[in-house]
């Protein structure tokens, strides 16, 4: 797997690598005053092997895949353990199974087989309840191939408008980390960071991925939003 830039070499927030004589992070959600989630850690880019991997796990149906990523989630936690051991809670990025929909909750499968892998008396708080903690009620339309600003605009309406914290009981007070498989640019973050926070009162929500997205976009200023 490609690894990422030198810790003093890419963005404290999303991790992008920064360019030649660049001190900070050219993603707008990451300099925004608003963007509900404090950071987020990618195991590796996005790119090669690992790429082509995650595409045949999600859209082609290889199933087989989730014990890879699940074994890799659980290693990293355990060799980032000073980082991740105060989260009370972790969760997988929600997705809707339907018509519409996926055909199978590639996120959460990802936990159940992180929990199944962790070293012999290790215990992580992986969100393995009947009905997760944060729900995706509908489908939303593809960011795939979307610029910086639609994949924005669609968080902050179809996406927003499909979140939900079934159980606020269970999340609030909470400090949670969300797991997904790609990190872009945050905005699907942002909107489940969103929802912990205010439909289910959690304290902090950070984020860590398998990937993240080479970063290709130019400055774009930030759209006010709760």
């Amino acid at each position: 797997m490609e690894g990422l830039a030198d810790f003093n070499k890419r963005c404290e927030v999303c991790d992008r690598a920064y360019d030649a004589g660049e001190n900070e992070c050219r993603n707008p959600l990451c300099m925004s005053t608003n963007r509900h989630f404090n950071w987020n850690f990618a195991i590796a880019m996005r790119s090669g092997v690992l790429e082509r991997a995650i595409n045949a796990y999600k859209f082609d149906g290889r199933r087989g895949w989730a014990i890879i990523f699940g074994r890799i989630l659980a290693g990293f936690l355990e060799q980032q353990a000073q980082t991740f051991r105060d989260f009370d809670l972790i969760v997988a990025s929600p997705t809707y199974v339907g018509a519409d929909g996926r055909d199978f909750d590639h996120t959460r499968l990802v936990l159940q087989r992180a929990a199944e892998d962790v070293a012999p008396g290790a215990s992580w708080p992986f969100d393995l309840n009947d009905v997760p903690a944060i729900i995706k009620t509908g489908p939303t339309d593809s960011f795939t191939k979307k610029t910086y600003a639609q994949r924005r605009d669609l968080a902050q309406t179809q996406l927003r408008d499909a979140l939900r914290v079934p159980d606020p009981r269970r999340t609030k007070g909470t400090r949670i980390l969300v797991y997904d498989d790609v990190f872009t640019d945050g905005h699907t973050l942002k909107e489940v960071a969103r929802a912990l926070l205010f439909l289910g009162g959690a304290r902090e929500v950070c984020g860590v991925t398998l990937c993240r997205q080479p970063y290709r976009g130019r400055p774009v200023p930030a759209t006010p939003s709760l």
